[in-house]
């Protein structure tokens, strides 16, 4: 806005906060957000109060008619102009006015008035106070930071790894597969436990045994402790690098307490309650903010009578292989009190192709041209539990349908039954395309394959083509289970080597909230990771979930189930949409809540 300082600092600052809490909110684009200023009117009258006067001389100004979706749109400039001209309006005769019709109606604040996604700021920064001192603690490589959440007090403290020549500001260059997830949230994992400490004492010690053999797993995946580097590249047109700088900056290890929320509330509620959001850092963070943000953030909030463990992983230098790798160190050198013996080294270098000359130049002239800030729509999620009886019977029937002798596995076959179930639960017209994506692992695709041990992205999105509702729901499982085995098996070294050079040619990128249609689904994770094997000390866990980052509409997250061949999955849609489908008698004939 081309004001000569007619905005102040406040109004700036504001403007931002406005911004980032309407993003981090989510809110519908065309929701009106409000932001209501305290406004000081001593100075604001003719002739002026003194300074001196012992009584309220203040009003809320408040914005109108700005839209969530404009808001983001237009930026911080429009913000603050909102705010600066609402203020100005605040004139001698405008309050005379106001104090007039004020005897005549009597009107009273009611702070309970505000919804979701509204701003109220009062105090000033013209006050003068004293001044505070805050201490700060060093333990070690530990920067230790008292911090304040919502659930309970929290405190933090960021562990970095051991000094090492070898690593010290290394920097490693990302692939096509890591540069696509830059504008995507962050991966957000999380296990439940049983809590058994019979004492106060017992429970500080194992957060303490939690948070050292944390420092002791990222030691082991440093480049996790590092942060995103944005290079501006000299070059005609613009265009700019990012890669991963391991400079040890460090990553963060929250301690919470939600004393009110049992482990019963979670794990046998059929809805994920919303409570499960607040129990993971990072929360509304996208992957480029790794550039400030840390890469690697766990948060360990004790709760009634358990224990749930968060870890927020940037999904731009880490996929969900790496993210359980980690995890599953991280409970392994905790339950154990020391560190094992690697004998499977995590594989840091990043895979080219030989074509490829890295760094990759993407071609922008800032990182605002390819980012998107996400504004989601409202969703609710269920977690089901399909036993290993109930997916074995499943993928029996649909071999049996296509005389595929076992070739459409257990997972292709729950996923069919899942998007089937949810066709249905929508009510889609007959003729509507739906299409499922599936994030596919790629380390075993290429030859030579990638080590299991590789630290970095080696995924890629599989969307199923040409499908339409009525054809999906008149076909069957056995068909909707072969268009999903035929996209996966579509997936080999020369599909994989063609599409990276394709990348780095006419880059690309993920953008969860644009991506998909109401007919969609989409799923990620896999029931491979050893998610029930992360015993910290104190046994397995009973529950897993999952956090509020990519959660869109259809999307399916899948987890192994606690007993073998069994199937954990979380179903996330749209309120009307999940109640539908909880009323679906054969597809709740087949699960149970966990």
């Amino acid at each position: 806005m081309d004001t000569d300082g007619q905005i102040s600092s406040l109004q700036s600052l504001l403007s931002l906060i406005w911004v980032s809490v309407t993003w981090a909110c989510r809110l519908d684009p065309n929701m009106e957000t409000l932001y209501k200023i305290l406004n000081g009117c001593r100075t604001r009258m003719i002739p002026p109060l003194p300074e001196s006067y012992l009584g309220n001389a203040v009003r809320i100004a408040t914005t109108q008619n700005v839209m969530a979706g404009k808001l983001l749109q237009r930026g911080l400039g429009r913000a603050a102009w909102q705010l600066n001209q609402k203020v100005a309006l605040f004139k001698d005769s405008w309050v005379r006015n106001y104090l007039t019709d004020w005897m005549a109606t009597r009107s009273f604040y009611h702070m309970g008035k505000s919804k979701l996604g509204d701003l109220l700021t009062g105090n000033s920064l013209r006050f003068k106070k004293h001044r505070l001192s805050f201490h700060s603690y060093k333990l070690g490589n530990y920067r230790l930071v008292i911090a304040n959440r919502k659930l309970g007090n929290a405190s933090r403290f960021r562990p970095s790894p051991r000094p090492c020549e070898e690593d010290g500001g290394r920097l490693i260059h990302l692939t096509s597969w890591d540069l696509k997830l830059l504008s995507v949230d962050y991966i957000q994992k999380g296990t439940l436990f049983l809590w058994p400490p019979s004492s106060d004492a017992d429970a500080t010690l194992s957060i303490s045994r939690l948070r050292d053999s944390f420092a002791a797993a990222v030691d082991r995946f440093f480049p996790l402790a590092g942060r995103l580097s944005v290079a501006n590249l000299s070059t005609f047109p613009p265009s700019l690098s990012i890669s991963l700088m391991c400079n040890d900056e460090g990553a963060d290890f929250i301690h919470a307490s939600a004393p009110s929320v049992t482990v019963s509330s979670i794990l046998h509620s059929l809805y994920v309650p919303p409570v499960v959001r607040s129990f993971f850092p990072l929360n509304g963070a996208l992957s480029y903010d790794g550039h400030c943000l840390p890469l690697l953030a766990v948060q360990v909030t004790e709760l009634a009578d358990g224990i749930f463990i968060a870890c927020s992983l940037n999904h731009a230098v880490a996929d969900g292989t790496v993210f359980w790798n980690f995890f599953n160190s991280w409970s392994q050198i905790c339950r154990s009190g020391s560190c094992p013996e690697v004998s499977n080294p995590m594989a840091v270098d990043r895979w080219f192709l030989d074509s490829c000359n890295p760094p990759i130049r993407l071609p922008f002239g800032s990182a605002n041209d390819f980012i998107r800030r996400p504004v989601y729509t409202p969703v609710e999620e269920c977690a089901f539990h399909f036993s290993a009886a109930e997916v074995a019977k499943l993928k029996a029937t649909v071999n049996a349908e296509m005389g595929t002798d076992g070739q459409i596995s257990s997972l292709q076959s729950l996923l069919s039954f899942i998007w089937v179930s949810v066709t249905r639960a929508r009510r889609l017209d007959p003729n509507m395309e739906t299409s499922y994506r599936i994030l596919i692992g790629c380390r075993t695709r290429v030859t030579p394959p990638l080590p299991e041990s590789y630290l970095g992205n080696a995924v890629h999105m599989a969307t199923t083509r040409n499908v339409t509702a009525g054809e999906l729901l008149q076909r069957g499982l056995g068909w909707a289970a072969w268009q999903l085995n035929q996209t996966v098996a579509s997936f080999n070294d020369s599909w994989v080597r063609n599409y990276l050079t394709d990348w780095v040619a006419t880059p690309s990128f993920n953008y969860v909230d644009n991506k998909s249609k109401s007919s969609d689904l989409a799923t990620g994770s896999s029931p491979r990771f050893n998610v029930y094997g992360n015993d910290f000390g104190w046994g397995r866990p009973v529950g897993v979930r999952s956090g509020a980052g990519n959660k869109i509409d259809g999307k399916v997250t899948v987890y192994p189930g606690p007993e073998k061949g069994s199937i954990g999955v979380e179903v996330c849609l749209l309120p009307e949409t999940l109640s539908a489908l909880v009323k679906d008698e054969e597809l709740m004939r087949m699960v149970s809540c966990n």
